[in-house]
This record gives structure tokens, sequence and C-alpha cells, in this order.
């Protein structure tokens, strides 16, 4: 599909320096899809990324935009948002394919995803610098250990930490941290 392209050509398997989009197939990967994202993104800053991805799940999303990609596509959609993907990626745009059932799956921005809800009586209070270090590190796809190993905390410690960031934000999952940190400008997608 990408070769029948005219203003498009696939210059290696593999991403190289002179890439301008890599597609990263979730499939086909070795290794897990951040530390390939991050990987990619050491090698060459200016390649966008473009993940194809089997799960619509939420975690794995923001864990891949977290990371540095800049568009997820569904596989069983592919065969119609690809080429709009790659298009949009290149032009710098974020892109990410809902995958709704009926078969509709627009692109949305980043800032248009629906805020987490929040309990009763819950208000956002900010965050401590520590939190803050904790909660960019967890937006980053790193565990618990990764994080304590990093800052030269516990692990326990950090557990506590972001168990203090949830409760403050009002946020009970990871998709929720991840995206609350990107809206902050913890991380950069």
């Amino acid at each position: 599909m990408i070769e029948a392209q005219p203003d498009m050509e696939i210059v290696a398997d593999t991403p190289e320096a002179s890439s301008d989009v890599a597609v990263v197939d979730v499939g086909a990967l070795r290794a897990g899809l951040v530390e390939t994202i991050e990987r990619i993104r050491r090698q060459s800053r200016r390649t966008r990324l473009l993940v194809l991805a089997t799960l619509d799940d939420p975690v794995h999303l923001y864990g891949a935009l977290a990371a540095g990609a800049t568009g997820y596509v569904l596989k069983p959609t592919a065969d119609q948002e690809l080429l709009s993907a790659i298009h949009a990626v290149h032009r710098g745009r974020t892109f990410i394919d809902v995958g709704r059932p009926d078969g509709f799956s627009p692109a949305f921005p980043l800032d248009a995803s629906p805020p987490a809800p929040r309990p009763r009586g819950a208000t956002r209070q900010p965050l401590s610098p520590r939190e803050r270090e904790v909660l960019r590190f967890v937006a980053e796809g790193k565990t618990s250990r990764q994080v304590a190993t990093l800052l030269g905390l516990s692990v326990r410690t950090v557990d506590a930490h972001r168990a203090s960031i949830m409760r403050r934000l009002g946020i009970h999952d990871t998709a929720g941290l991840v995206r609350y940190a990107i809206r902050q400008g913890l991380v950069v997608p």
C-alpha cells in the first residue's frame, strides 16, 4: 500500500536516520514498545513515529505517546487509516485511531480526549517537586523499581508517591496519569 503512493518510499525495514516517518509494528517487536520507541528517538530525533498496534488499549496508547510516538493506528483499520496517519505524522500532527466498533475510526488531537472523571469533592491539588518527578517517570512508562533506581528511593517510597499523586489528582489509573502528565507538559508526546 505504501509503495503504491507517489509521495512515499520505503527506505528500510528498520528506522534509519534519513527516515521521515517510522511505522512501528507492535507485533514484530523483539523488545517492548516503549523501549523500541525510546531507542529510535535516540537514533534520530527527526524521525516521527507511528505505532501500528493490535490492541485498543489506553495504557498502551498513552505509553507510546509518552515515549515519543506521534501516531497510533489499529491493525484492523489500517487499510483505511494508515496512509492518512503517515501523512498527518509526517506533517507533525498527532494521529490517533480510536478504533470504534462501527468501523468509523476518526483521528483526534490529544487535547480533545475527555478529562478523567474525578470523584465527588475531589480537587486537583498541586504536586510537590518529587511527586512531579515520579509522575514524569511513570508517564514515560517506567516501573516503580526503575523509578526507585533513578531517584535513589525505595520501591515502597515510589509507590507511596504514586498513591499520593493519584489521590491528590483524583485519578485512578495509569492512563489517566499519563494524560495528565502530557497536558501538564511533564512529558512531550
